[in-house]
């Protein structure tokens, strides 16, 4: 993806087609969180603590709050969390 992310997604997200995921590119998240354009989090929890990494929610003030809308425990001990957006922006 060249150019703006930001203006790059808002068209992609204004065609017909699929869910957008994105996997593996932390930067990337990071400029699809600051200007609100996630949809929904799919976050896996893993029972291991690691200590160090690179933050999903670098500055927490920039996604106000979450729901939880599923939460799927796997046999491994994984768990799949899955979050949306509030609509209340005043809650940002």
């Amino acid at each position: 993806m060249s150019g703006d992310v930001a203006d790059n997604l808002r068209q992609l997200k204004g065609r017909e087609g699929k869910d957008i995921v994105v996997t593996g590119s932390i930067t990337l998240v990071h400029d699809l969180i600051a200007p609100g354009l996630v949809d929904e989090y799919r976050l896996f929890v893993y029972p291991v603590v690691i200590g160090c990494g690179a933050r999903l929610f670098e500055d927490a003030t920039d996604v106000g709050r979450l729901r939880l809308v599923d939460c799927r425990p796997f046999r491994s001990g994984v768990a799949l969390a899955r979050y949306t957006p509030t609509a209340d922006a005043s809650q940002r």
